[in-house]
């Protein structure tokens, strides 16, 4: 058989996997989690707001209503799990607004009192939507109480709002999210802002699942502990750091990968769970310069495939080539700011250090479980939901979703508190005002502890000068919603067919240009 049939016949067997992975995928992994089959009343006692990207998972986490959001938060493609993880029975205390913004994209309907779009773009946090129309703003039309923005939107937004009758909102901007102390310093400053509203409200309003500043405390005391802990395990192990790429996508017979010298909050998580960054400077790596690696990260299972395609058709076994793994994607993929990110440091010590597995307060399953139950308030099955997070491509050899055995009394990184009195030096992260100093606005621009002024809207007084007007996109460039997590729920089986068959169709085109000879 010449090369030329070969490679064909490759691709052939690539193209047959991957529709059947992503028809799999598409009809199985949310039969279980039902969809609203009706819209439901909402309460004007709860705080409403309004939010853009993983700011928005932030101010679900926090116990806000979400009335106006970002288009991705409405799209069942790019962010699958936050409408069913927030938006049905299956939270402790769902938002009647996302709850009802699902029941219209699952029923295709246009009932009322159901989370509105303020940002514009179709992928990640988007662009605040200044237009005006009958005297408001996209932003405002579900009148929330406790708004962010954009250093660069601010003017045009207070001129919006002076537009309207008798309403002007809190609101504020972001500290950043370029790094986990950034995350928390933002989580903190949206809770206390969040609070000045309810306590300023004369009793009107509270928040879903309590208290917003508690919530925020409990959730820095897990980012820092669980990070604190596993590096704390790693240091006894005494081994060397293993080398790892982050690999995003393939153009011109090339990878594209993550730069190890890139100021990338995934860069920051691998370095936490004691790896090395190696990928190349210029964000370009081949085939054969993807060995020097003892990971590779990807974003999705298509790229995956193609990067075992390539090793493959190179004439490279399984012996010869990195452990590949796709990064997770829960509510929000785990490599991009957001929230979730608590979870990434433990899961990447697991898959490096996979011994570590064995410690309740590391194995990613369980804090997985931990963080949906106690964060997200999500009751629904816990085994399920994880599995739809950790899937066995996610997963370290020898480890599954399998929560018989899990005592959800342990608390990740508690442990590690308890027995040294070396964690105690991050106790001020978790209780003081956080910093503003010389933090750059990240891509989700979040909110700081918002300040009264007599015009009844709060708004913060850092100025956030030259700050970055770009947005980071929920999923990498090249994968859009595709992978393993990338599919609606049961429901939109006919157009997932479709999607299947194109985004099968779309990585054979990718596979064409995989030719490479063992070096």
């Amino acid at each position: 058989m010449s090369r030329k049939k070969k490679i064909w016949k490759s691709q052939i067997k690539v193209f047959v996997m991957v529709v059947i992975l992503m028809g799999v995928f598409s009809t199985t992994v949310y039969a279980a989690m039902t969809a609203p089959s009706k819209p439901i009343g909402t309460d004007d006692g709860i705080i409403k707001c309004a939010a853009s990207g993983a700011v928005g998972v932030m101010v679900e986490m926090l116990g806000g209503d979400l009335v106006s959001a970002s288009q991705i938060h409405l799209d069942t493609n790019n962010m699958p799990l936050f409408m069913p993880v927030f938006g049905t029975a299956n939270n402790e205390n769902p938002d009647p607004w996302l709850y009802n913004a699902y029941y219209n994209v699952i029923s295709n309907k246009d009932v009322t009192n159901a989370t509105s779009v303020g940002w514009g773009g179709t992928t990640g946090p988007g662009s605040l939507d200044t237009t005006i129309t009958n005297s408001t703003i996209p932003l405002l039309i579900n009148r929330p109480d406790f708004v962010t923005a954009t250093s660069t939107d601010v003017a045009t937004f207070v001129d919006a709002i002076k537009q309207t009758e008798s309403y002007a909102p809190y609101y504020g901007i972001g500290a950043g999210m370029a790094d986990p102390q950034q995350i928390m310093a933002t989580v903190t400053a949206y809770a206390k802002g969040m609070q000045e509203v309810i306590d300023n409200s004369n009793g009107k309003l509270k928040a879903r699942y309590g208290s917003p500043v508690v919530k925020a405390a409990d959730f820095c005391e897990f980012y820092n502990r669980t990070m604190d802990y596993c590096n704390k395990e790693i240091q006894k192990l005494n081994l060397e750091k293993v080398k790892v790429i982050n690999v995003s996508g393939v153009s011109n017979n090339e990878w594209a990968v993550q730069s190890k010298e890139a100021a990338d909050i995934f860069n920051e998580y691998i370095k936490k769970a004691a790896g090395t960054p190696i990928g190349q400077t210029d964000g370009i790596m081949t085939t054969s310069e993807l060995l020097d690696a003892d990971y590779l990260l990807v974003g999705s299972i298509v790229i995956k495939t193609a990067i075992e395609t390539a090793f493959d058709n190179a004439g490279y076994t399984a012996i010869d080539i990195p452990k590949i793994y796709v990064i997770p994607r829960g509510v929000y993929l785990w490599s991009v700011r957001s929230p979730e990110g608590a979870l990434t440091v433990p899961w990447l010590t697991s898959l490096f250090y996979p011994s570590l597995s064995d410690h309740p307060e590391i194995n990613p399953v369980y804090t997985t479980a931990y963080y949906y139950s106690k964060f997200y308030h999500y009751t629904g099955n816990l085994e399920e939901i994880v599995g739809i997070v950790l899937t066995d491509v996610s997963l370290p050899g020898g480890l599954t979703v399998d929560l018989s055995n899990w005592d959800s009394s342990i608390v990740p990184g508690m442990t590690y508190e308890k027995s040294t009195e070396s964690s105690k030096t991050d106790d001020s992260q978790v209780t003081t005002e956080p910093s503003t100093d010389n933090i750059a606005d990240a891509s989700d621009k979040d909110t700081e502890s918002p300040k009264e002024n007599t015009s009844g809207t709060s708004i913060s007084t850092s100025d956030k000068t030259g700050a970055s007007d770009a947005v980071e996109a929920l999923t990498e460039s090249d994968t859009g919603s595709e992978g393993a997590h990338g599919a609606p729920k049961t429901g939109y089986i006919d157009i997932i067919a479709i999607l299947s068959l194109l985004g099968a169709v779309a990585s054979l085109v990718v596979f064409k240009g995989l030719r490479y000879k063992k070096q």
